[in-house]
């Protein structure tokens, strides 16, 4: 599912196909598997995002504060999750309701 919305990495600016799911806060703090805390992101950036002094941070709207070594913060939106339905949603909730009668 993460694949299928997020299409590219999430850091801003990148403009690299998603390759790697990831926990937006991870999971060995806390963080939640749901799709609210998962992100799509490319190799590189995932790798970055496990480096020292990286954070990755969401507020309750879901807009992700990107933050650099240098202190330097960056905003990616949020997951397209309150974006309407994509063509694949539509697709699959059509099979649901036909597989229901």
């Amino acid at each position: 599912m993460v694949r299928a919305a997020d299409d590219y990495c999430a850091r801003p600016w990148c403009e690299c196909r998603t390759r790697e799911i990831d926990h937006v806060t991870p999971y060995a703090a806390g963080g939640a598997t749901t799709r609210a805390n998962a992100q799509g992101l490319c190799r590189s950036d995932n790798l970055l995002k496990q480096t020292r002094r990286w954070r990755v941070d969401t507020d309750h709207d879901g807009v992700r504060m990107w933050t650099t070594p240098t202190g330097h913060k960056y905003v990616s939106p949020p997951p397209p999750g309150a974006a309407p339905p994509s063509v694949l949603e539509n697709h699959l909730r059509r099979l649901l309701e036909v597989s229901r009668t």
